[in-house]
């Protein structure tokens, strides 16, 4: 087994978020490292998805802020991940680079994500685009999982 001490796992709150953090999880008990969560809103302030739209009387950053804490701190507990570090990084680059930039600032060693195949192409069917941006410029490993085999 590997000697991971520091996991990052970047989330986007989808259905399958859930399965493949039971194996972020796992991989985290039998190394003994820690995890952190994140969640990136690229694209901030132009592209903000519909449901995440803050209210008219709310700041946009503030909202997204305390609304993406949330969001990981009822995935940290659903998936029994006490004491895990959590990240909310708005930016108006890409979801990629905050996750590259992340990792390396933070000292991780292993980079979980998803395998979400959204995109179009060849590799698109296999892998989505940050995922496969992820793992074509992470200097760390990066572990993609499919869903459907978590």
């Amino acid at each position: 087994m590997y000697d991971y001490r520091h996991i990052l796992f970047p989330v986007d709150f989808s259905a399958q978020v859930e399965k493949i953090g039971s194996q972020v999880v796992k991989l985290a008990r039998e190394s003994g490292a820690r995890v952190t969560l994140l969640h990136v809103i690229a694209g901030f302030p132009e592209d903000i998805p519909n449901d995440w739209i803050a209210p008219e009387d709310q700041p946009p950053r503030e909202y997204l802020e305390n609304r993406c804490q949330r969001e990981l701190q009822r995935l940290q507990a659903k998936l029994g991940l006490e004491g895990a570090a959590q990240a909310c990084i708005l930016t108006e680059h890409s979801a990629r680079s905050a996750i590259l930039e992340f990792a390396r600032s933070h000292d991780v060693d292993l980079i979980v994500m998803g395998a979400h195949g959204r995109s179009h192409g060849r590799l698109g069917a296999l892998i989505g685009s940050t995922t496969n941006g992820v793992v074509s410029g992470a200097t760390q490993d990066v572990l993609v999982v499919r869903p459907d085999a978590a």
